[in-house]
């Protein structure tokens, strides 16, 4: 296990603000990085276009951790807000 830790390879996150999420996902992919878990967020920006990602841009990770792009939904609401993607249950209803 120790030599597995010391053998990975430490790569820098690409910048995929303002990319289309189809583009940052091939970016982060060609980085090395392919664990990448969506969060979306409501917008009046074009629907799935990337607002911030997590980790920032520049940083130095591990090849295949994981990485956070936030790309948007259209929305006519009036206080953009989080809306991450549930998978699973969904609740009792009440």
């Amino acid at each position: 296990m120790v030599t597995e830790a010391i053998s990975r390879r430490v790569v820098r996150v690409p910048d995929v603000s303002n990319k289309t999420l189809e583009k940052a996902r091939i970016l982060l992919e060609d980085s090395g990085l392919r664990k990448i878990v969506v969060l979306y967020r409501e917008s009046y920006e074009d629907r799935d276009t990337v607002l911030e990602q997590r980790p920032a841009r520049g940083q130095m990770i591990y090849e295949g951790s994981e990485v956070a792009p936030y790309p948007t939904t259209k929305t006519a609401a009036t206080n953009p807000i989080q809306s991450p993607i549930r998978f699973g249950g969904l609740g009792t209803g009440r």
